[in-house]
């Protein structure tokens, strides 16, 4: 019943211990002494472990809280933590340790002792990670000990925790290399491998890409013309195994048992020997087989994996005495090779270490060295023709590097050259096929002042009925604040004026049957002129009988270009369903609106802002068809 409790206070010492296989390698971590107050009922600061990235070094320090006095959250018996003890961690990326604050206690954390200090522990993880990118599923084991109902509760348990690690920077897992991208002269790199298992046997094996390979953990300095290399390196790291022991002599502690008694001054039998394999703790490895009545002994053909340390004791097999100790030796393997032996009062011979493969890491990235530096941009220059035009150009040239290259402007476009621009600074950033890049900036300009002009011109007025009409006309290439509209009926002299900000206008003031003339002229946003009013534009009203036989639909969008927002106009003759959509050049739907719309003008602002500067289609779909603009986002 109280296993929550403990899941809750061991997973807390879990997760600290994510990113080592042994300690002593970390020293130096501080407490967070807030992380009491972050974590009241337990817990890590900070809560998730930052991630590692492959190949770069790794300092963390985590402090966990576990207090004294708790409940248990699923069953709300309140327990006392006694003691909490770290005792293994598996399932860790390559290269990274860690180290508790108490390592000397042997990681056994005390929280009765002299709280609040004693609730607090802390964790140094670091190094320098290596291996595959990824999520590493790590095993903690924890022993935790509790008081409830006056009982002491010792449970051991195992907790899976987790920590990233991230793609490395450069492109290797397993080792690093100097200097930087080189698009100069040639250069010089050092390389270093990261994984070095010693005691455990590890090899390298390069290959530089430039028809030089070496050998060891840190080949000599490599020179590099320029170009493109593949830099390769497996890493092996080898187990040790005992294949063959010879025991050339034996002392005589094994005369004058029964099996072989000592008679006239000579032993009148020979000893059985037999050997066993031991690691450095002790624990039984291997043991051989017995060889009987023999002075001397060999055995071949094994294939015993043992540790980077280990013993191996002799033994005198009797069948009613008691077993003779011939002999125990220690031996730490650097390599393979045949291990001499002797001493314990006369024993001596050889054993013969080999190898096995254990793991092979293969890796490889790529390492680029140029010299064919750029020249140029240069560039001829367009200005635009009038204020706030768009009529700019730029038309650079570029040699060096190694084509083809890359264009990417400020504006958006990747081609060489640009058009179509207004008056403004763009910056270039140009790339070769090696990745090579240099960058410059053109400014367009445009004229000082020009005249607000020509005349709006297109003016075209279209019947909704006897009373209703949209009066529209061409917008100017110059940005404009607005648009005057002046009206009258035939044969009047004074003129009605009405202002607008895009260039149509819905009225329903007129009267059946008569006939109307209008005119127009714009207010240039940058200048302030004024243009000449345009030609007068005759229209006539139907009767009441013509305008209920028709209802036209007409649709219109400014600006175009468009920049950031626009406008679409729907004139209808009757109220409908409208929807409105905006395709790409390659026809994908980046845009939808259906709604009911009312007889007369409607207006549908939308946002341009976003969109990729291109060519899109604006369709508007009425109970009468399919209408579709084309417009320009800048």
């Amino acid at each position: 019943m109280f296993r929550n409790f403990l899941y809750t206070s061991a997973l807390t010492l879990g997760l600290i211990g994510i990113a080592a296989s042994s300690q002593a390698q970390c020293p130096g971590c501080v407490v967070n002494p807030a992380c009491a107050t972050t974590a009241p009922e337990g817990g890590l600061c900070p809560e998730v472990i930052p991630a590692a990235t492959a190949g770069l070094a790794y300092d963390e320090n985590i402090t966990f809280y576990i207090p004294t006095n708790a409940t248990d959250p699923s069953t709300g018996i309140a327990v006392t933590v006694l003691q909490v003890t770290i005792t293994g961690v598996t399932g860790l990326p390559f290269g990274l340790d860690w180290q508790c604050n108490n390592a000397l206690s042997g990681c056994v954390y005390t929280p009765p002792s002299s709280p609040p200090a004693s609730e607090l522990g802390c964790v140094k993880i670091c190094g320098t990670p290596l291996g595959t990118p990824g999520t590493y599923t790590v095993r903690v084991d924890v022993i935790a000990q509790v008081v409830a109902f006056g009982i002491t509760l010792t449970q051991p348990l195992s907790f899976d925790a987790s920590i990233q690690l991230l793609p490395p920077v450069s492109g290797a897992t397993t080792f690093t290399f100097s200097g930087a991208p080189n698009c100069g002269d040639q250069y010089v790199t050092s390389f270093a491998a990261g994984i070095n298992e010693s005691p455990r046997l590890t090899t390298w094996d390069w290959n530089f890409g430039n028809g030089q390979t070496a050998t060891g953990q840190f080949p000599a300095p490599v020179v590099y013309n320029p170009g493109v290399y593949t830099v390769s390196l497996t890493t092996k790291v080898f187990d040790y195994k005992i294949t063959q022991v010879n025991l050339n002599s034996m002392n005589d502690n094994w005369c004058g048992d029964v099996e072989e008694p000592y008679l006239f001054g000579i032993c009148t039998a020979d000893p059985d020997p037999f050997f066993d394999v031991r690691d450095a703790s002790s624990n039984l490895i291997y043991t051989s087989a017995t060889r009987d009545d023999v002075l001397s002994a060999s055995w071949t053909g094994l294939n015993v994996a043992v540790p980077t340390s280990f013993s191996i004791e002799f033994t005198d097999e009797d069948v009613v005495s008691q077993w003779d100790a011939l002999g125990t030796f220690a031996f730490n393997p650097t390599g393979p090779g045949v291990y001499a032996f002797s001493g314990a009062g006369g024993t001596s011979g050889t054993v013969t270490i080999g190898t096995t493969l254990a793991d092979t890491y293969n890796d490889a990235t790529e390492l680029f060295a140029f010299s064919n530096p750029f020249i140029g941009p240069s560039a001829d220059i367009t200005d635009a023709t009038t204020i706030g035009g768009t009529n700019g150009a730029i038309d650079i040239t570029i040699s060096g590097g190694t084509m083809p290259y890359t264009y990417f402007w400020s504006n958006g476009a990747m081609t060489q050259d640009i058009s179509g621009v207004g008056a403004g600074s763009y910056n270039v950033l140009i790339e070769d096929a090696n990745g090579c890049t240099t960058t410059a900036s053109f400014s367009v300009g445009e004229p000082a002042n020009v005249p607000c002009a020509p005349a709006p011109t297109g003016l075209t007025s279209l019947i909704f009925g006897p009373t209703s009409a949209l009066l529209s006309w061409d917008p100017l290439s110059q940005p404009v604040q607005g648009y005057q509209v002046q009206g009258r009926r035939l044969g009047e002299i004074g003129w009605v004026s009405r202002k607008v900000t895009g260039p149509s206008l819905f009225l329903s003031i007129f009267e059946p049957g008569r006939t109307y003339q209008f005119r127009v002229r714009a207010k240039c946003s940058v200048t302030g002129n004024l243009s000449a009013y345009s030609a007068i534009q005759n229209f006539t009203m139907p009767t009441a009988r013509e305008g209920a036989e028709s209802t036209p639909v007409t649709v219109s969008v400014f600006p175009n270009p468009i920049q950031d927002r626009a406008v679409v106009e729907i004139g209808l003759g009757n109220d409908q369903e409208v929807t409105v959509t905006v395709a790409d050049q390659l026809g994908r739907l980046v845009y939808a609106n259906t709604q009911t719309r009312l007889t007369g003008l409607n207006t549908l602002e939308m946002d341009f802002s976003n969109f990729v500067p291109g060519l899109y289609l604006i369709n508007v779909q009425t109970e009468r068809g399919l209408e579709i603009r084309k417009v320009i986002v800048e």
